[in-house]
């Protein structure tokens, strides 16, 4: 009997579609630090979650593996559920903004923070702009950071900053290659 190609295909693409995951992309724009956060979470298998609130609209406090955006109510009741991750996420303490916009979200050392009230698979989208502080000066080290559910998981990815010094030396080289360029086709004519 030949399995019909539509239910084949079908099969495969069903596999893991309910599965989400938020992705934070922390960038350095003009001295600032901002957090960028899209996706959604399936919270198939968690624990009943711990209730709890942000302190400000957004904070970040890499040494104990905090991060928290919420925009939506001063203060709003997020949940949190259980997680494993590889936090903390640096040496800085607590620091503050009032610069967000998006949904209420947030990470623990042990756990992620949602809207309560949060159904699995919605849209969760964010920003936490920390205004005239750097990566480093947020004291955040720089890697690939997760927090493990059941069944998702949230990525928090912080770059490598180049300092200045490596700008100079990238300029450098491109002058460099520059002015070999010139002097081959120089001598070529």
């Amino acid at each position: 009997m030949r399995f019909p190609l539509f239910l084949l295909v079908a099969t495969v693409f069903s596999f893991g579609s309910a599965q989400g995951i938020v992705i934070i992309n922390v960038s350095q724009v003009n001295g600032d630090t901002v957090f960028s956060g899209s996706g959604s979470l399936d919270l198939t298998g968690t624990t009943p979650p711990i209730s709890g609130v942000l302190g400000a609209p957004g904070i970040v406090e890499p040494n104990l593996g905090n991060f928290g955006a919420d925009a939506v109510g001063s203060p709003s009741t997020l949940d949190v559920y259980s997680a494993t991750s590889n936090a903390p996420t640096g040496s800085g303490g607590l620091t503050t903004t009032n610069n967000v916009t998006g949904d209420a979200f947030g990470l623990t050392s042990s756990g992620v923070a949602v809207i309560q009230g949060y159904s699995s698979n919605d849209a969760i989208v964010f920003t936490a702009t920390f205004s005239g502080s750097t990566i480093e000066d947020l004291g955040i080290t720089p890697g690939v950071y997760t927090w493990n559910l059941p069944s998702d998981s949230v990525t928090l990815n912080v770059p490598a900053v180049p300092e200045p010094s490596m700008y100079a030396a990238l300029v450098g080289i491109a002058i460099f290659g520059f002015t070999v360029k010139r002097r081959i086709s120089t001598i070529r004519k």
